[in-house]
């Protein structure tokens, strides 16, 4: 199956509702070198579409991420045969955001990024999926805390370093710190005896400068 085939079908998740967003049957066959894929559960203006620009015998796709709450880009060869679902992840969680193939295929990718994300948000404090999408329309009232991808992403850095013993705290006991947040900064806190480390906020939106922290020590 190749991009452009009267069969395939490109969808993404909203980065407002979470809902998986799909195009018609072999829509990149017939949108010339631009293609827009909104949700439509907000105004158009405040939506954040996912689009698709052809250059060359390239399919360059802008895809906003309905997880870390970035724009990502990617890109895939119009002459390209593949098998399957061509699946584009958050760089951050390794989670699905959009999705090319058949609309079977694209569906059923789309239902696997949801029992993901429902795992990732619980484990992050959240109760149901819906809560974390509430949170995050409550927040852009204020900024007096942790925007809900701003937690999820501290959460998965503090997951993917506890089993590699890489949390460090002044008392040597705490491996669950409390999460907060101080201005400019991202603020973990030891329960125990109150140590704390600091993570600049703007870091977590960049999923490779996070990705380059490998140590945390509270102090």
């Amino acid at each position: 199956m190749k991009l452009n085939g009267i069969k395939t079908v490109v969808g993404y998740k909203c980065p407002f509702c979470g809902g998986t967003v799909t195009g018609p049957d072999g829509a990149l066959s017939l949108s010339g070198d631009m293609f827009t894929l909104r949700c439509g559960c907000r105004d158009k203006k405040d939506e954040i579409p996912l689009r698709i620009e052809k250059k060359g015998g390239v399919y360059c796709f802008t895809v906003p991420c309905f997880i870390c709450g970035e724009t990502h880009k990617y890109s895939v060869s119009s002459e390209n045969d593949f098998g399957g679902t061509v699946v584009m992840n958050c760089p951050m969680t390794g989670l699905g955001i959009g999705f090319a193939g058949s609309r079977d295929d694209v569906e059923s990718s789309a239902r696997e990024t949801d029992v993901s994300f429902r795992a990732a948000v619980e484990d992050a404090g959240f109760e149901t999926p819906e809560s974390f999408f509430e949170a995050r329309s409550a927040y852009e009232e204020s900024r007096s805390a942790l925007s809900p991808e701003e937690i999820t992403s501290l959460n998965f850095l503090v997951k993917s370093l506890i089993p590699e013993g890489a949390i460090q705290c002044f008392c040597g006991v705490c491996t669950e710190p409390e999460m907060n947040c101080d201005g400019d900064d991202a603020v973990l806190k030891c329960p125990i005896c109150g140590a704390t480390a600091r993570i600049p906020l703007r870091i977590l939106s960049d999923p490779y400068r996070l990705a380059e922290i490998d140590e945390i020590n509270m102090k």
